[in-house]
Order: C-alpha cells, then structure tokens, then sequence
C-alpha cells in the first residue's frame, strides 16, 4: 500500500482533533500513527514499537466489529490505558478500518473531539475508500496497476507482453478521464487513488480477463472484447456511478477504442480509447466508441490539427451573444430534426430559431445551411472543441 495519502490524511484527522490517532485494519494490524500530543500509555506505545495491540487491549478494542458508528472505551488506570474514541471505517457494507483517538490523559472525556468528528466525514469516507481499495488490490492480484498506463505510454513492448500474458484473446481498451470543473476533482495524488478505486470496485465482481491501472490523470481498462455489449454497457454506467459515489461529480468521460487482436500492440488501442474520452470530454452528446466519434477520429489522427479559421468563424465569435449564436448553429448542424422540432428540442419558438439562422447569415455574409458553409462551419467548431480536449501533453509522448 501506499503509505502517504494514509499518512497525510490520518495527519489531517490527529490535528483537527487535537488528540493522538492510530489507524488499525480489521486484524488490529497498525496501518498509521500521528502524535501531536506528547501524553501517551502502555498501550498505544506497544502498539506503534510492535506493530499489534497488546493481548488486553485486543481485547477491549475487539467490541469495534459491533459498532458503525464512532464509540468509547473508558480509561483503566489498573492497565494504563487512557479512554480512546473508536471510529469505525466502511466503505459500503465492508468493515475495512477502525481509527482510535487517544484522550490525553485519565480525566479527558473526549468530548471536544468527539463533537468534532462528524465535520470530518469527507476525511473518513476517503480513508474508507483508500483502504477498501488497498484490500481489493490484493485480492485482485495485481490486476489493477499504475504501472500499465506508464508502459503505455512508454514502453509499447511491455504493454503488449502485459496485455498478452493477462488477457490473451481479443480486447478493447477503456479509458476515463476527469470531466468537467477542475475544482471538483482534488490533487493530483488523492485523484489517482479515486480513479483507482473506482476501477478495483467496478472489477471486483468481473469474470473477464482484464489489466488496468490509474495515475493522476486518467484511469485505463484493457478488458477482453467480448465484453462489449450489454457487459461493457454495465460496466461504463458502473463507472460514473462509482465516481458519483467516491467525488460527488456528476463528469466522467469514457472512450472505447475498437478491438484488437491478442497480437495486436495496445499503445494504438489506448490511444484511440484516449481520443474517444477526449471527444466526450468536450462534446457530451458523442458516443463513448473510436468508432463513432465521427470528425473527432479525423481531428485525433492528424499531427497538427488546424487552426482555427480566421474568417466566418472568426466573424461569428466577434459579435455580441456569440455563445449563444453558436449554440444554437451547433444544434443545427449536429441534427437531423426538422428545424420545428429541433426547435421545440431546444426551448425556442420556430421564429427565435429562424430569427437567430438570419442573425448569422448577415455576419458571415452567407447562408450557414450551404452545404459549403456548412461544411466549413461545422468542421471549425467541432476544431474549437477539440482544441480545449483534457490531456492535450500525452499526445507527444
């Protein structure tokens, strides 16, 4: 397990509560420690030399797989045990940590902290998370490791000998990147072990072969392709649930590369899964698959994509109200509707509809339905989305 988001979260709790904390598995084994209180008793200075509890306090502390919520344990000056505040950690219905807030001495009840402890929910649940993840990892046998995104981008050679050994068949390669407002996903490491965790929890259950990992960016599923369908259906709606879930963000993008025989290299899956994300990070309404994104295929392979044109766009952009003018011509151009529906579709009388198509002809000085202008527009503002794609340095690499 990574030692520093547990270290710097257990930090976090010990000081807002003003007391010493110990973190301990279900298996009383001490997982994290922090002092910020020089008073301390026989018991919690065995545990941090010895790693477990002394046999007495094992047994005091054994009441924690009965409670879900914090509790105490009074002091025994008979054993020299100060009175601890137990908090019990789950993630779902699994029991996977029990944090023990120390009193500073025979006559502290605790009570200030625990007056603190339910501002301090956010700190638990992520701790919960971490751990419930750590254990998952575990059990899943490396399955899910940082160190294939590296490979990917790196070293295309042992990707494939990993995709090769793990999976075996023909794949398809997932990818999921953080959309929406940056200030709803936190820093970058507490974000890898997010995506991570939503990976480990989305596969717990699966009976695919699969190899995945997460950095701080982007989460990765190299999963066998005959998943695809209602299963890989299932488990992208499993995803942004999980996300809900561990961020309280409603934005993840998702992309599906095509599939790949087990010979195939995944470098080339990857990042056409990559491009498929990126196109639903700017354009929510495009499909999750590489193979039908449309223009965004023909934006991902080209080396240098255009600039953006200077002339009826660039008149576009330059009035007053331009967002909502190109809104409602992107609406135009991405439907088939009947322009009665299409506007009934976007909250809009026919006649505002109509009105604001006129609008744009007399600034481009030319009818935006010509199947030339069109063309042109089209292409230009689906470049403009593509410019503002997330994970832009990747694709030097």
């Amino acid at each position: 397990m990574t030692e520093r988001f547990v270290d710097e979260i257990v930090d976090t709790i010990a000081r807002k509560l003003g007391r010493n904390v110990v973190l301990d598995d279900p298996e009383n084994r001490l997982l994290a420690y922090t002092t910020v209180s020089p008073s301390t008793d026989r018991a919690r200075t065995h545990q941090v030399l010895m790693k477990f509890p002394l046999d007495d306090v094992r047994q005091r502390q054994a009441v924690a797989a009965q409670h879900s919520q914090p509790f105490q344990l009074p002091a025994d000056r008979e054993a020299s045990f100060f009175a601890r505040l137990g908090i019990p950690l789950f993630h779902g219905r699994y029991r996977v940590g029990t944090l023990w807030v120390q009193a500073d001495d025979y006559d502290d009840d605790l009570e200030q902290p625990a007056g603190i402890v339910p501002e301090l929910s956010t700190h638990f649940r992520q701790l919960a998370a971490y751990l419930h993840g750590d254990r998952l990892a575990l059990a899943l046998g490396r399955a899910i490791d940082a160190g294939f995104i590296d490979a990917l981008i790196h070293d295309a050679n042992a990707a494939h000998t990993s995709v090769s050994e793990r999976i075996g068949e023909p794949y398809a390669v997932l990818v999921m990147v953080p959309a929406g407002p940056d200030e709803a996903w936190p820093v970058a490491h507490v974000r890898q072990r997010i995506l991570t965790q939503v990976l480990l929890s989305v596969t717990a259950n699966l009976r695919l072969p699969f190899l995945g990992g997460a950095d701080a960016d982007h989460g990765v599923l190299a999963i066998a392709a005959r998943a695809r369908g209602t299963q890989l259906a299932r488990l992208q709606e499993a995803i942004r649930a999980q996300v809900r879930t561990e961020l309280s963000v409603d934005r993840v993008a998702l992309g599906v590369s095509a599939d790949f025989s087990s010979g195939d290299r995944p470098s080339r899956a990857f990042r056409q899964a990559l491009a498929a994300a990126q196109a639903q990070a700017v354009d929510p309404l495009v499909a999750a698959d590489w193979d039908r994104i449309g223009i965004y295929r023909y934006l991902a392979m080209m080396p240098d994509p255009p600039q953006l044109p200077d002339g009826r766009l660039g008149a576009l952009l330059a009035v007053p109200g331009a967002d909502t003018l190109i809104r409602t011509l992107e609406a135009v151009y991405d439907s088939s509707r009947p322009k009665a529906e299409l506007a009934a579709a976007l909250h809009l009388h026919r006649a505002t509809l109509y009105n604001r198509l006129a609008r744009i002809e007399r600034i481009i000085g030319a009818d935006p339905l010509h199947q030339d202008v069109r063309l042109e527009l089209h292409f230009a503002l689906k470049a403009r989305r593509w410019a503002r794609r997330p994970l832009r340095a990747l694709e030097s690499r």
